[in-house]
């Protein structure tokens, strides 16, 4: 269980490579294989004690402009989010954006806002 909502999905690696997953499974088995290509334990499954939550995303494109995009997600059991879960729509949101960009590799949320629904920064590296 995902008890400090300040930093979440921390221990999760992923790249968004342009590929949107039709199902969550799919999605999860891309994901596990891509940790074991880097060699990564699989992290323990847990669950994120919020029924909804905003994303700010936040970069730079090839004729370097800044962009900001906020959007907003919600559990699919109205109640919390399974940690792939949340990935699983972070990635189906914003891999086509990221795709080509430097910094397209997943490195975690981190509080910008305690709101309703909280606010992440999504951390983003090269």
């Amino acid at each position: 269980m995902e008890d400090n909502l300040n930093e979440l999905l921390g221990n999760y690696y992923w790249t968004f490579d342009g590929e949107e997953y039709a199902s969550q499974h799919t999605f999860e088995n891309a994901f596990k294989s891509y940790m074991e290509d880097l060699d990564f334990d699989i992290p323990e499954q847990g669950r994120i004690n919020l029924k909804e939550i905003a994303i700010l995303l936040e970069y730079i494109d090839e004729e370097d402009e800044d962009h900001e995009v906020e959007f907003t997600l919600s559990a699919d059991n109205d109640e919390f989010f399974a940690e792939i879960e949340l990935l699983y729509k972070i990635n189906n949101q914003v891999t086509k954006v990221l795709a080509d960009q430097d910094k397209h590799f997943f490195e975690g949320l981190s509080l910008l806002e305690a709101n309703n629904p909280p606010l992440y920064s999504l951390e983003l590296g090269s």
